[in-house]
């Protein structure tokens, strides 16, 4: 009754957002393995049934894992109302299905466990989406992720200086993809949180110290950057896609 309690109060809360699918929602749930071996092995049929079972209500679902040890496992949904829908089925308080249909590798999964799931829900912020319309995330298998905290109040304005960066870095030859996402659940409302995808690791930074090099070469940026919202950066990590 409590986790059913619990998802019909964010449903409601929901009804703040537009119900129709422009408005994209990410649900994290981070934690750690004990074996990498078993992780895969496991995951190879765990992804694709979660996949397919919340096919109704889900856009995708991708793990990865960091160099911090973390497993970030995302679920994409489309609309407040799907979100809704995935709250209400995954607090429901009954046995996974997946569990009941395969209790060999769900033991297999629990056991690998090695820390509590920290679960996180956020919200695509579509101004600031700058990736290329033809873009599949399974192409890109490697993304520096930044999560930082921005001023209680000065959300919008931090928003709209972002955009402006993003405007002057162009101007510097500069395009790099990024997204970025705002916490709805699981942490303060003014946490932000900013994908970088590449192609690796290599390139990322390869490619940064041009971008770098382009930015301190501004007169312009510099001043932009002295006069922007201030935030502070709470956690880095780099992801490598794994499923």
């Amino acid at each position: 009754m409590k986790n059913l309690t619990i998802a019909l109060f964010l449903m409601v809360g929901l009804n703040t957002f537009a119900q129709n699918t422009d408005r994209a929602f990410l649900v994290i749930n981070e934690t750690k393995v004990k074996d990498m071996t078993v992780f895969r092995n496991t995951q190879a049929i765990h992804n694709p049934y979660q996949k397919e079972s919340l096919k109704d209500i889900i856009f995708d679902r991708g793990v990865q894992r960091s160099e911090s040890g973390i497993i970030y496992f995302m679920t994409f949904i489309n609309g407040a109302e799907n979100l809704g829908k995935y709250v209400a089925r995954t607090h429901s308080g009954e046995p996974s299905k997946f569990n009941v249909d395969n209790p060999k590798i769900a033991q297999e999964m629990s056991a690998n466990w090695d820390a509590s799931n920290k679960r996180s829900t956020w919200i695509r912020v579509n101004s600031l989406i700058y990736l290329p319309k033809d873009f599949k995330r399974e192409n890109y298998k490697f993304r520096k992720v930044i999560f930082r905290s921005v001023p209680y109040g000065q959300q919008e304005a931090y928003e709209k200086n972002q955009a402006q960066q993003h405007e002057l870095e162009l101007k510097l030859g500069i395009n790099q993809l990024s997204v970025t996402y705002k916490a709805v659940d699981g942490n303060p409302v003014n946490t932000y949180m900013t994908f970088l995808p590449d192609n690796s690791i290599v390139d990322f930074y390869t490619h940064n110290v041009d971008r770098n090099q382009k930015r301190s070469n501004s007169k312009e940026f510099s001043e932009f950057w002295e006069s922007r919202i201030k935030s502070s950066i709470i956690r880095t990590d780099h992801l490598f896609l794994e499923f």
